[in-house]
């Protein structure tokens, strides 16, 4: 690909949000077109939820990489991580129709806005040589 190490963690992370959004398109369509048991879901986010991890430890390193008091930026990104989960949880309860679309929308929300903060922070950094 002709691209630094340096720059392996956005691509990493990128493709695992890509994968992840794949995954809730095809949980959706299985929902639409099989009975969706919670064992066909839990085998259709199996590969994702590697995804995540992709994702957390790429993130974290990129954030460490910006300041000098770790602890307190851990705790920090450990507060946010709750804090969003549980918005979000309760944005998806709100919503629930019986369905897996509601809990699939914000996955798919959340890899959008995920890509939109890789590609600001990264605009400048990886250049196309």
């Amino acid at each position: 690909m002709g691209l630094p190490a340096k720059y392996y963690g956005y691509v990493s992370a990128i493709g695992g949000a890509s994968f992840i959004a794949a995954s809730d398109v095809v949980a959706i369509a299985a929902d639409y077109y099989f009975v969706l048991t919670p064992v066909l879901a839990e085998a259709i986010w199996i590969p994702s939820s590697f995804c995540i991890s992709f994702i957390t430890s790429n993130s974290v390193v990129l954030a460490f990489r910006e300041v000098s008091n770790k602890g307190a930026a851990s705790s920090f990104i450990i507060c946010c991580q709750t804090v969003f989960g549980v918005l979000g949880m309760y944005v998806v309860g709100k919503l629930y129709d019986g369905t897996i679309v509601p809990i699939c929308l914000l996955t798919l929300l959340c890899c959008a806005i995920s890509a939109v903060i890789m590609y600001r922070t990264s605009r400048g950094e990886v250049g196309t040589s």
